[in-house]
């Protein structure tokens, strides 16, 4: 590794990630939408469900309702990107519906995004599905809303409608009205467009993984590999279908057309298993890649999974995620590069890393370690153009709820002022990330290297005090 391992070119974007159904969930409110909506409105009413973590509504966050906090505060670290998810099961309520009031609060979140001088990522399916195209008999899911015959169609009406509003000056200019925003304000993103970058599909191969493997996910079916492979043909099919509806946008807003890409989960896997899992990981993969429309690629690590003949327990660190392997960061820098030789035309987003640590004693170590070998992932060739962590808030992970400490914040510190108390907090660690990769400079580096020195005693100190 480079002796200096902060000095790397520029990377234009740092920011973080989430989505709507995880940073609002609706089902508790009794208006179950999609497939993970009634899974915690089942939940909620004590019924078995795929939500398996005692949760309390009064912690879960609202990021609709309170977007000014999250962009002011998202924008006080430095970040110039905020990635984001349209929900289309809500945009969609029913067969042949569409809300347009959603639908303007998403125009108005993208517009105070923008005028904060951040650019927005939208992700159009971030693994929540359609409620009334998914069956049911006796109470029991049988069929997933990815095996209905008309699945596609829906995917092409929904993202054409939302597409639709997107291209119509008037209704942006209502709901920037109707949110408060003048018209003075407004005017340059009703003219130059508003959507840059969308990611069709977050973590294919996770929707594939949980739903059909280890049946975790709705529809819940266990062991399913050919219906799995049948699934990611239409997953391909909708990327596509997606895809050319939003270049829509393009000829509308020629200076403002969205580039297209997916976020990827690879796995990185040791042991037995370790070639298998690269394989699949290649093969899903190259369904979605294999026509040259897309224009980005997005690689989300989180961790390392170790199988039989792996490393031994000893050398291994966990998070306090209990479906995870151990935080692993060099492997980004494997991926990073797998990746780029992969699919070496492609600009790439480092689009997910995160870890959950409810202490924040150790993750900010690991969020360093990990930028470390996103920088020798730059330096040895990799485009990446842009790194978002997951998250900014705590969010409600998925089966786990809100049990899980992926943000840099809980949302109710969103209102108070940014303080150190004497500690290396995740947040301090973010801001001179976004420093260091957006404006690199010698006191950049100067000070992250301080930052990388406290953290790192700060980790061993907490593991010391365990012993």
């Amino acid at each position: 590794m480079n002796t200096n391992k902060w000095q790397a070119p520029r990377i234009g974007f740092v920011g973080t990630a989430t989505s709507h159904f995880q940073s609002q969930p609706a089902g508790w409110l009794g208006r179950p939408g999609s497939d993970w909506d009634a899974e915690l409105y089942k939940y909620k009413h004590g019924l078995p469900s795929a939500v398996k973590v005692r949760q309390d509504p009064s912690k879960f966050p609202a990021l609709l309702d309170k977007s000014k906090l999250y962009i002011k505060r998202s924008g006080e670290l430095g970040c110039n990107m905020f990635r984001v998810s349209f929900d289309l099961p809500r945009l969609c309520p029913q067969i042949g519906s569409f809300d347009e009031a959603l639908m303007a609060d998403y125009v108005r979140l993208l517009v105070r995004i923008r005028l904060s001088g951040q650019e927005p990522m939208v992700t159009l399916h971030h693994f929540t599905m359609p409620l009334y195209y998914t069956q049911f008999s006796g109470g029991t899911m049988t069929h997933g809303a990815w095996e209905h015959p008309t699945i596609l169609a829906w995917f092409n009406w929904a993202v054409r409608r939302a597409v639709g509003f997107l291209s119509n000056k008037a209704k942006i200019r209502g709901a920037l009205a109707d949110g408060g925003i003048s018209a003075q304000e407004g005017t340059r993103f009703v003219e130059e467009g508003l959507l840059k970058y969308v990611m069709t599909i977050n973590e294919p191969g996770v929707t594939l993984g949980n739903s059909y493997l280890s049946g975790a996910f709705p529809p819940f079916k266990k062991g399913r590999i050919g219906l799995m492979l049948k699934v990611l043909n239409t997953m391909v099919d909708a990327h596509y279908c997606m895809s050319d509806q939003v270049r829509e946008l393009g000829i509308d807003y020629p200076a403002c057309a969205p580039k297209i890409g997916i976020g990827y989960f690879w796995n990185y896997v040791e042991g037995l298993g370790s070639s298998v899992a690269a394989q699949w990981d290649r093969y899903y993969t190259n369904q979605f890649e294999r026509r040259v429309e897309s224009d980005w690629i997005g690689l989300h690590h989180y961790c390392r999974f170790a199988s039989l003949f792996g490393p031994p327990a000893r050398d291994r660190e966990m998070s306090e995620h209990p479906g995870f392997g151990d935080v692993y960061p060099e492997g980004v820098l494997t991926l990073a590069t797998r990746m780029h030789r992969s699919y070496p035309a492609k600009p790439m987003f480092i689009s997910e890393v995160g870890f959950s640590d409810k202490t924040d004693r150790r993750r900010p170590y690991w969020i360093l370690e990990t930028v470390k070998y996103i920088l020798e992932a730059k330096r040895q060739g990799a485009p990446i153009e842009g790194v978002l962590l997951w998250s900014l808030v705590d969010n409600f992970e998925w089966d786990l709820g809100m049990s899980q400490h992926f943000g840099l914040f809980a949302e109710a510190q969103l209102s108070e002022p940014l303080k150190s108390d004497g500690s290396v907090h995740s947040w301090q660690v973010w801001q001179a990330v976004a420093e260091l990769l957006r404006r690199p400079s010698t006191e950049a580096q100067a000070k992250i290297e301080q930052l990388y020195q406290r953290a790192k005693m700060q980790h061993a100190a907490y593991h010391e005090a365990r012993r």
